[in-house]
């Protein structure tokens, strides 16, 4: 496949490929925030995105964490927001799915 190809890895990400022959495959929100940065994440550093979406890389999506820890801060976050809007009545699980239940 030659340089650019994209395609979506097992854990739904997608990846570009960045080297020619069998080549470095790098996830696409990699490069989207490097681009934005102008620079190369530091080590340690994780992409986020903020709507759960793997294959979603829009800039606006995307959430640069300073480290490991700080992903999982912001992914307990979110877990208290759903939990926060389950007892509130503004997402429900039915069926076995969750729903949201927004004023129209």
């Amino acid at each position: 496949m030659p340089i650019g190809s994209k395609r979506i890895d097992f854990y739904g990400y997608v990846t570009v490929k960045v080297v020619a022959g069998k080549g470095r495959w790098i996830p696409e929100h990699v490069l989207i925030v490097e681009q934005s940065l102008g620079r190369k994440l530091s080590r340690g550093q994780v992409v986020h995105h903020i709507n759960g979406d793997r294959a979603d890389n829009r800039l606006e999506n995307l959430f640069l964490c300073r480290d490991r820890a700080h992903h999982n801060e912001v992914h307990r976050s979110e877990a208290m927001a759903m939990r926060a809007l389950l007892e509130h009545g503004l997402i429900v699980f039915s069926g076995g799915r969750y729903e949201a239940l927004l004023p129209r």
